[in-house]
Formats: C-alpha cells, structure tokens, sequence
C-alpha cells in the first residue's frame, strides 16, 4: 500500500506510456518537480492521454491466453476481477506504467502480476534459459526469445516469497510444448534474497530457467 491515507477502496493514481516525455507525463496539472513540491494537485482516480475503455467485469472478457485464465478459475479460483485489477489491466498490459492503491486483500499482488505474463506473452517472450528460442525465420514468426521475462522487486523477504507463490500459482497452467509458445520448457517463477549464496542462486536460477524472477535484497 502506498500511504497510510485510504480516502477510497480503490485509487489508480496514474498512468503513463513507459517513454512518454516530460511534458506528456504530466498529471493533474503537476509539471516540473520544483512545481509539485510547491503546488501538489490531487491526481484523478484515472489518467491517460486518450479516455479509457470501460473496465471489464470477468477475467474472460480481458482477452486472456488460455492458460492463465485456467489459472484463474481453477487455481485462484476466480472469476471477476476486483476493482485494483480492472482499473490497470488495460494499461499494465499495454507496457504503460501504473501507479496504484488498495487495501490489503483486494488482490494487488495479481494486479500487477497477471498483466505482467500477458505482456510479457505477446511481447515474444517464452519460458526456457537466456539464449533459448522458438520460432523463426522457419514459420515466419520472429523468433520467441528465453530468459527472464519479468523481474519484480520486492521490500521484504516476506513479501517476495508470498508474490513467488502467487506467481507459481499463475506460471503452473502454462504447460509445456505449444501451449507456452512452442517452447518445451515449463513457465515458471523463482525467489532470491539478499545474504545468501550467490553461487547456490546462480545453481537455482541455471535449475528453475524462470520466467518470472522475484527478488529483494
């Protein structure tokens, strides 16, 4: 959570495209850092440069690849999304940044991680070691590319492993083969903390080829 003041269940802050230039990522009329230290402006419960679509009401409406919603309705077993999740879906997942809130158990941490795998699949990203590919100038396809996909860094070591779960959780209906792309390595997500070996790290990172890497210091 961000703050001790809750005003509202559910606040997206902002969003913004990834490289937008200063003067684009402007919002509620804040400009230079000078400016918002003098005259801070609330910020809108929703922000982009073009008006937002009207937030979905099922996970299935979302577009989904057909793992992940299996996941979700037979892992988490859900079937709507709350309000933090369908407020940033749709800009999460287009590669915008987002800044949000909620209270706690209303399903932040899925929030950010399924938008995240989704980006990350339509990116060309596919589970196996760096260096792995599918695809390829063979079917005309450009090539999927291995590795970690997803890097989330957490502030505790408590919270990294409880984002890992939820992650293996999500990563555990990609199957192998063609269902994750074609690849035949398995999606899945691994755990590092600060003060242990790196060379034991190094050995689970070479054993897991995760897809999606929570860490903390």
């Amino acid at each position: 959570d961000l703050g001790r003041a809750e005003p509202r269940p559910c606040a997206v802050i902002a969003t913004r495209a990834r490289h937008a230039t200063p003067a684009a990522a402007r919002f509620g009329g804040i400009g230079d850092t000078a400016t918002a230290r003098r005259t801070p402006a609330p910020h809108p419960r929703f922000s982009t440069e073009a008006g937002p679509p009207p937030p979905p009401s099922s996970f299935a409406d979302l577009g989904l690849h057909p793992s992940s919603l299996h996941a979700l309705e037979h892992k988490f077993r859900l079937s709507s999304p709350t309000d933090i999740q369908r407020l940033t879906f749709g800009a999460a997942a287009s590669g915008r940044d987002v800044l949000g809130r909620a209270r706690t158990g209303t399903g932040k941490t899925l929030a950010f991680l399924l938008p995240a795998v989704e980006n990350a699949l339509r990116s060309g990203r596919v589970p196996g070691p760096h260096g792995h590919a599918v695809g390829g100038e063979e079917d005309g396809r450009p090539a999927g590319r291995g590795g970690v996909a997803i890097l989330i860094v957490a502030p505790t070591r408590e919270l990294a492993t409880q984002i890992h779960g939820q992650a293996q959780l999500l990563a555990s209906s990609h199957a192998n083969g063609g269902d994750s792309g074609g690849s035949r390595y398995r999606m899945a997500s691994c755990v590092i903390t600060g003060g242990s070996s790196r060379d034991a790290d190094l050995r689970k990172m070479k054993d897991v080829n995760p897809f999606v890497l929570v860490a903390t210091p």
